[in-house]
This record gives C-alpha cells, sequence and structure tokens, in this order.
C-alpha cells in the first residue's frame, strides 16, 4: 500500500482548495454531510443519479436525499458514531423519477488535524450495471435452459 507523507497533504491543505471541482470529477456520487448528517454539498455524479441538486437539498437530512432503503434498517451513519472507520453496504435508492437504482453506500468520518470528527462523507456508487451483467451471465450456470433427449 502506498502511503503518502503527511507533510506533503498537510501542505497541500495549508492554502484554501476547491474541493467541489475535484469531487465533480470522481464518477461516484459524492454526498458531504455536517455532524447533523445534513446535506452540505453534492457532486454532480449525485445530482445524475439521484436527480437531486445541491440548493434544494443543502440543509437538509441525508436520509431525505438519499432516500435508501438502509436509512430505515441498516443505517451506516448510525454505525460509524464513535468509530473512525468507514462502513460500506449496498442497498436500493428511489430517485426523483421514481426508479429503484441497486448501489453500494460507503460512509466515511472526516476529521480535523487533532482527530475531531468534524463531518462525514458518503459515497453512492451505481450497481445497476454490475447486476445486469450477472443477470445476462448466471443463465449459463442454471439449469433453466437444458433441453434432454431422453426416451422416457
Amino acid at each position: 500500500m502506498l502511503e503518502l507523507p503527511a507533510a506533503e497533504i498537510n501542505r497541500l491543505l495549508s492554502t484554501p482548495l476547491d474541493f467541489s471541482s475535484l469531487f465533480d470529477e470522481i464518477p461516484l456520487g459524492i454526498m458531504v454531510l455536517d455532524l447533523d448528517r445534513n446535506v452540505v454539498y453534492l457532486n454532480r455524479s449525485f445530482e445524475a443519479l439521484t436527480g437531486f441538486s445541491l440548493s434544494p437539498a443543502r440543509g437538509v437530512p441525508c436520509r431525505n436525499v438519499l432516500r435508501s432503503s438502509a436509512c430505515m434498517t441498516d443505517c451506516p451513519d448510525a454505525m460509524v458514531q464513535g468509530d473512525r472507520r468507514s462502513r460500506s453496504l449496498e442497498a436500493d435508492i428511489i430517485n426523483l423519477d421514481r426508479q429503484k437504482i441497486p448501489v453500494r453506500i460507503t460512509l466515511a468520518p472526516v476529521q480535523n488535524n487533532r482527530g475531531d470528527t468534524t463531518g462525514f462523507v458518503e459515497t453512492v456508487e451505481d450497481l445497476s450495471i454490475v447486476r445486469k451483467l450477472n443477470k445476462k451471465t448466471s443463465p449459463a450456470y442454471s439449469f433453466a435452459n437444458i433441453i434432454g433427449r431422453s426416451r422416457q
């Protein structure tokens, strides 16, 4: 595993950075949350996936924007409380067009130099293409399409 020296990263962070332009280039949906789990920022991929744009979503609880089945039963926010590790799970979301989309949700705490949690970053990865590929390949390993030629 490649480890970046802390001094290199600190030098980058010692001047103001425009993280929104960086986040917009990442092909995963990214949602930045405050400590109360309210939306601070959404990148373009998140907007395209869910249909929500930043202005109406800012300040809204993440569960109302993500609209995931995991929000009610297996919320990654609750799993991260008091823990500094990220959590990931697979679930479905409902976008503004009322389409059900399978996704992988990963939540990680954002910490300052003292180790205090100052917010959260949640990524949402669209798994619908992976699921479609699995459906195309899975019939090759099932018995549904086998036709026998027995005299019985």
